[in-house]
């Protein structure tokens, strides 16, 4: 054999295996690699070696300040008695045959009844009365019990006093009764009382 036509065959012999390893590597990434199938991720909870965030604090709202007021007991009125011109309050008898009036002026109590219809004989009229006389009887504080020489009438009543009841200004004091009013002064004793078929005065 001829040296050179061999060093030749050797050559292209080379050649080709060269071309055989080209085409073999261009091929590879379809065929001759296989890729390993990768296990699906699983998720697990993460852990941490921190420690955890501190909890909020609450904060204190405050609240709006509550006022309370608190009513003391107040106790039941009482009757305030006024010092000087004064009247108690006209009254008359159920029958309405007897009215009367008491009075406290300038500081002397006193009281007047008058009596409509009655079945007996006033005293002689007072040589010194010119005016109406009769049905009327006075009783003041400190004094005597009289009949009254008068020209005005008594103030117009304003309530009744049943029987068994009594109204009093200053030591005076009249009750109401069936058989006849009676006015009398505790300070002296003196009183009247009168009624549609006698009359007293002591």
């Amino acid at each position: 054999m001829n040296p050179r036509s061999g060093a030749m065959r050797s050559a292209v012999l080379i050649v080709a295996l060269g071309a055989v390893l080209v085409a073999g590597c261009s091929r590879t990434g379809s065929t001759a690699v296989q890729a390993t199938p990768v296990a699906p991720a699983t998720w697990a909870p993460m852990t941490s070696t921190q420690a955890p965030p501190p909890a909020p604090v609450a904060t204190p709202v405050a609240e709006s300040p509550v006022t309370v007021t608190v009513t003391p007991y107040a106790p039941a009125p009482t009757t305030v008695v006024v010092a000087g011109n004064a009247s108690t309050g006209p009254f008359q008898s159920p029958s309405g045959n007897i009215r009367c009036a008491m009075f406290a002026y300038d500081g002397q109590n006193s009281v007047r009844c008058d009596i409509d219809e009655y079945n007996w004989t006033a005293p002689p009229r007072s040589p010194n009365c010119h005016l109406s006389w009769g049905s009327r009887f006075k009783l003041e504080q400190g004094g005597e019990s009289v009949f009254d020489c008068y020209a005005q009438e008594l103030p117009a009543v304003d309530h009744i006093l049943g029987y068994g009841q009594a109204q009093t200004v200053g030591a005076i004091t009249c009750v109401s009764q069936p058989a006849a009013m009676t006015c009398a002064d505790s300070s002296t004793g003196h009183y009247f009382r009168i009624s549609r078929e006698a009359y007293e005065v002591g």
